[in-house]
């Protein structure tokens, strides 16, 4: 929480001015029965009526102003952000708190919002989205029996299940005036601090709030697999484990500087890109994080607002074919144990060094980014040194020994989680329980020092009991 007031970061010669409102809740908190409802009720003040105006009118008074409310839940925050001309500063301000302590909640709006719910699982996710399936699918295994089980959106049965009643009793919980934090950036007018102060205060006041258990992870020692069978699909592949680690304490930084050399997200420079896309031609890209990055796939950079008290470190394979899947997980798998052995390789730290010292500054190329990267900070309790600023400095003043010892303790595989999504799942399961891994069978030859490398890398132990392999096929997955 913000405590003595709201976030400010003014940049003088900024033309606008970018708003943001946290609440302390997030999908982790959804009601046994009722998952995808902090979401329903974060669209629905976001997307729709207040108790004064329909979500209609309130687009007609959001007009002149330019700007619309860009809602974003996760796991365990809430975020409303806006950015809009310094001028329309105030209107934008009203709006957003009256839609934010007086919600309308309409049953037209519940059925809309749940209509799109619905369909961004059953047809956007199962169908059209192999790689955000595969992701999806390792979060549900490391977290099974938990919050974290089911993606924001939620269930399809969880959804279905929702009901008006259900919206209001949320909102009067987590909707209160001592579970907000909120900031301002830009070339903030006169007056607005205190408008939206007085605005904010009319959320309930209410007891503190009462969280539930940080979320531990189901994974047990050894590996675990989900097979997600859906017909006709190539592989897509995401493997994890436990972090166990967080921002501000330095082998967290000694582990990120480690997962940039892996592969940044969408960068062609990485470990893993190298091994598997640009020696081998298997796939499009390969990538390795730190903490979870949702929507990856239409995004270059994460977004603020991902906080969450339990992580996963996960690598990313992008599609490729079937019966490469298994050879590019023990590939992975080696080079990451060679990291985690030898550390990086000299000829490439100071590469590494340099990358994230520059790079990171790309995090917070506008006001909005570097304000919801400031309240991030607030809530991992960095308020002298903000979390970008602490690896950008790291990525200097880091030993080569200590980054090492990051990447050992983020990434040791003692308790592996791994998901597929492919049109092959019980010859893979059957390949997974038996230690098996056949080489890729290439289109063009491939010099000797390749071939060489993938007898090494299918040497690579990787063996999956039966009982901890599960086939979900992808018309039950997130159903209930």
């Amino acid at each position: 929480m913000i405590t003595g007031g709201p976030l400010l970061l003014p940049i003088p010669d900024e033309p606008t001015v970018a708003i943001e409102v946290r609440f302390r809740v997030g999908s982790s908190e959804d009601p046994a029965g009722r998952e995808g409802l902090a979401r329903i009720v974060a669209r629905m003040i976001g997307a729709g009526g207040s108790k004064r105006r329909s979500y209609v009118e309130l687009l007609d008074a959001w007009y002149p102003t330019g700007a619309v409310p860009v809602v974003a839940v996760d796991r365990e925050w809430t975020c409303f952000r806006v950015r809009v001309p310094r001028e329309h500063a105030g209107t934008a301000a009203d709006l957003l708190a009256e839609m934010l302590v007086s919600p309308g909640f309409r049953e037209e709006d519940l059925a809309r919002h749940r209509t799109a719910a619905l369909a961004a699982i059953r047809h956007r996710l199962r169908w059209a989205d192999d790689e955000e399936l595969g992701k999806a699918a390792l979060w549900s295994l490391a977290f099974a029996g938990t919050g974290y089980r089911h993606p924001p959106t939620g269930t399809v049965a969880g959804l279905e299940a929702i009901t008006r009643r259900d919206l209001l009793d949320f909102h009067e919980r987590w909707y209160r005036f001592r579970a907000v934090s909120w900031g301002l950036a830009g070339s903030v007018p006169p007056g607005l601090v205190s408008r939206i102060e007085r605005a904010l205060s009319d959320l309930p006041a209410g007891p503190a709030l009462v969280l539930s258990p940080a979320p531990g992870p189901a994974l047990s020692e050894g590996v675990t697999a989900i097979l997600v069978a859906k017909p006709e699909a190539d592989a897509s592949i995401s493997i994890g484990r436990p972090l166990g680690l967080r921002r501000g304490e330095t082998p967290f930084y000694g582990a990120a500087l480690a997962t940039s050399w892996l592969g940044e997200h969408r960068s062609s420079v990485g470990r893993l890109f190298e091994v598997l896309r640009e020696r081998r031609g298997l796939n499009y890209g390969d990538y390795a994080y730190l903490e979870a990055f949702p929507g990856a796939g239409a995004n270059q950079f994460p977004p603020p607002g991902v906080i969450r008290r339990s992580q996963l470190f996960e690598v990313w394979i992008r599609t490729l074919a079937n019966p490469c899947a298994l050879f590019a997980i023990r590939a992975a798998l080696a080079e990451i144990d060679r990291l985690v052995e030898r550390g990086i390789p000299g000829r490439d730290l100071e590469t590494i060094r340099a990358f994230n010292e520059r790079y990171r500054h790309h995090h917070e190329a506008s006001a909005m980014d570097r304000l919801g990267h400031a309240l991030d900070d607030l809530a991992f309790g960095l308020r002298t040194e903000g979390h970008l600023a602490r690896l950008r400095r790291l990525a200097r003043e880091l030993p080569a020994d200590e980054i090492t010892e990051g990447a050992r303790r983020a990434m040791r595989p003692d308790r592996l989680g791994i998901a597929i999504v492919t049109g092959t799942p019980e010859r893979l399961a059957s390949a997974l329980a038996r230690g098996e891994a056949e080489a890729p069978a290439y289109r063009t030859p491939k010099p000797p020092e390749v071939l060489e490398a993938d007898r090494r890398y299918l040497e690579r132990p990787l063996v999956v009991a039966e009982e901890r392999i599960s086939i979900v096929p992808v018309e039950e997955v997130f159903e209930r």
